[in-house]
């Protein structure tokens, strides 16, 4: 699936494009907020926290933005606050 596809799709609310962003993804992102949470369960849950952020915030400039920065800004100040 193309980041475009995933972009329509997340913006439709599609589970299948939220699946793919969120597996393209997560394995980078896991590692931007255990370096917050120095351990693996709270780090996993900034990353859910995180994702479920972006898809209900979504919006078209913003994901774009997202992708191309590989979401590591969003989940960095998530993160930090948590």
């Amino acid at each position: 699936m193309t980041e475009d596809a995933i972009l329509q799709g997340c913006l439709k609310n599609q589970a299948a494009a939220q699946r793919e962003l969120y597996n393209r993804y997560s394995p980078k992102m896991l590692a931007v907020c255990y370096r917050f949470a120095h351990n693996r369960e709270d780090a996993e849950d900034m990353l859910q926290e995180g994702f479920i952020k972006v898809f209900l915030q979504i919006q078209p400039f913003k994901i774009k933005v997202l992708l191309k920065d590989g979401l590591e800004g969003l989940l960095f100040i998530h993160a930090s606050i948590t």
